[in-house]
């Protein structure tokens, strides 16, 4: 879903949120906390996978939120399916 927003949260904070039905707002959840601070500009003429991408940028970014660059002209015409 476009907008969803989540942390990854330990599991005994998954289960008492599950119990109570809220969810304190921290971290990932909050528009403060989604601010990126690190910029990642990925220039390439091949679409990488999605998971080799994804984990060269959790490898370094680590507890940081990035922002990739350099996708769009890769993903115009992209359809599912």
């Amino acid at each position: 879903m476009i907008g969803a927003r989540s942390n990854r949260t330990s599991a005994v904070v998954d289960l008492f949120c599950g119990i109570l039905g809220k969810t304190p707002e921290f971290g990932l959840l909050t528009d403060e906390g989604r601010m990126a601070d690190w910029v990642v500009h990925v220039d390439t003429d091949v679409l990488p996978p999605a998971q080799v991408l994804g984990s060269a940028v959790g490898i370094k970014a680590q507890e940081g939120v990035p922002y990739i660059t350099g996708l769009d002209k890769l993903l115009i015409g992209l359809t599912t399916g």
